[in-house]
């Protein structure tokens, strides 16, 4: 069976979302640019309202923009999507170092889901030289795992695929346990693929270090993310089609920030309570809206 869909990352939404904006701006030639710029904003959210890195991109474009000088709006938007998009660039390259520092020659490095963070790190401790396996789960229902181990071994690095219900048997021959995250909460939690919670629990009664990355724009500053909300629920035909009970079937779950070792960032490694105090002082912009 193949992965039910290509599994996307929050960057990868983030930037293709960016990216359109880009060429809209490159060629709107009417007045109302930043009309448009806003209603395509509230399309983008719309379709994912929980993605906090593209809602804090959305923050950056349009602080401080002055709608009166219509002269400069055009360059003024521009540099900042430049800016956005070489952040993201220069993120993803800051945090892949921190983590691969993490990793050891010839150790397991466990993982769940998937995450274009977690292959990049992965990828860089690869390119170091380093040798080492990654366990990781398959990750049901859309099997996000799959496409994990594809993207893994296409960069030469070694993996073993297990279902989801062997993890604690993974778990148990592994020296790191290393997930992305889709959000960082204000309460300092990260909200991550189904299971990794529980994952996370095992490995810290297993003594493992856990953990996450994320690019710090993932700060969650509404506080709009609910993993019981029905927006964090797939369908419950993924499970089991015309199933004669209720089917719950979460997408997300947070994980309880005493567990994680730290979060890795480009702006450094925190615990998960010092994160956000540096995220609030690193990036003042995102409560100014």
């Amino acid at each position: 069976m193949k992965p039910k869909g290509q599994a996307v990352g929050a960057e990868e939404i983030a930037r293709s979302s960016i990216l359109v904006l880009k060429e809209v701006i490159a060629n709107h030639r009417k007045d109302d640019l930043l009309e448009i710029l806003l209603l395509h904003q509230r399309n983008f959210l719309k379709v994912r309202p929980t993605q906090p890195l593209l809602k804090n991109s959305m923050r950056y474009l349009f602080f401080n923009v002055k709608p009166e000088e219509k002269n400069l709006l055009k360059s003024h938007l521009q540099l900042k999507i430049e800016t956005i998009l070489n952040h993201y660039g220069q993120s993803q390259q800051a945090i892949a170092k921190a983590a691969a520092d993490k990793i050891k020659k010839g150790s397991i490095i466990f993982t769940h889901a998937y995450s274009s963070t977690i292959i990049n790190a992965l990828t860089e401790a690869k390119n170091q030289g380093k040798d080492f396996t990654v366990y990781n789960t398959e990750t049901r229902p859309s099997y996000e795992g799959r496409l994990t181990s594809q993207r893994l071994a296409k960069e030469g690095i070694k993996v073993v695929h297990f279902v989801d219900a062997a993890a604690r048997l993974a778990l148990k021959k592994s020296d790191v346990y290393m997930i992305g995250a889709d959000t960082i909460t204000k309460d300092a939690k990260i909200a991550n693929k189904v299971g990794s919670e529980m994952f996370a629990e095992i490995a810290d009664r297993l003594h493992i270090p856990i953990y996450a990355c994320a690019d710090s724009w993932k700060y969650d500053v509404a506080g709009d993310f609910n993993f019981e909300d029905d927006l964090a629920r797939r369908p419950k035909e993924e499970i089991w089609p015309a199933a004669p009970v209720k089917i719950n079937n979460f997408a997300f779950e947070l994980v309880n920030p005493e567990l994680v070792t730290s979060i890795i960032t480009e702006i450094g490694g925190f615990k998960p309570a010092i994160l956000v105090e540096e995220v609030k002082r690193k990036y003042p912009w995102f409560f100014n809206l």
